[in-house]
């Protein structure tokens, strides 16, 4: 018998936490204002166009490549783009945890947007955070050049980590 871990030992226990997390998402009116697909250009204030989701990337990163899933890919009316990591949790996030200081995933993500969409005016990167109890919270990290630059030379470190070590034998 497969269990899924001890909050949700069963199909029925993760699927009625999936259920309620989903209802309390679009019920209390937390799901992004979109236009609908087949909508013109035109965008308008309050609006957002989806320009992907689980936008996957493979974009050329020195000799390497930068790999990656975007949940979810917006666009607003001034032309912005804004990035949403859509997570789950046992909890509500500390204080500070989606600060682009303290994790690398808004960096990350930003500056493969930045690639993927340039020329825009802006780029902004989000957390929609739902704890298993259903409280939802929206975190905007809008992260800096000089941090999108910090996690860029800290790939580069764990690469070269990485290949230093896999070089010696270790995997």
């Amino acid at each position: 018998k497969f269990t899924w871990d001890e909050k949700f030992p069963d199909h029925d226990t993760a699927y009625a936490a999936l259920e309620h997390m989903i209802t309390v998402y679009f019920d209390g009116g937390h799901a992004w204002p979109v236009l609908p697909l087949d909508e013109s250009e035109t965008c308008p204030e309050g609006k957002y166009r989806i320009l992907g989701v689980e936008l996957s990337f493979a974009l050329p990163f020195g000799v390497h490549t930068k790999n990656g899933s975007i949940d979810l890919v917006l666009s607003d009316h001034l032309g912005w783009i804004i990035g949403d990591d859509q997570k789950t949790s046992g909890r509500k996030w500390a204080t500070g945890k989606d600060s682009p200081r303290k994790q690398n995933q808004s960096n990350f993500y930003t500056d493969a947007l930045m690639e993927l969409f340039p020329g825009r005016p802006g780029y902004r990167f989000v957390f929609d955070i739902m704890t298993y109890k259903g409280d939802f919270e929206r975190r905007v990290t809008d992260p800096t050049p000089e941090s999108i630059q910090a996690t860029r030379d800290k790939a580069i470190q764990v690469v070269t980590l990485y290949e230093g070590m896999r070089s010696g034998g270790m995997d």
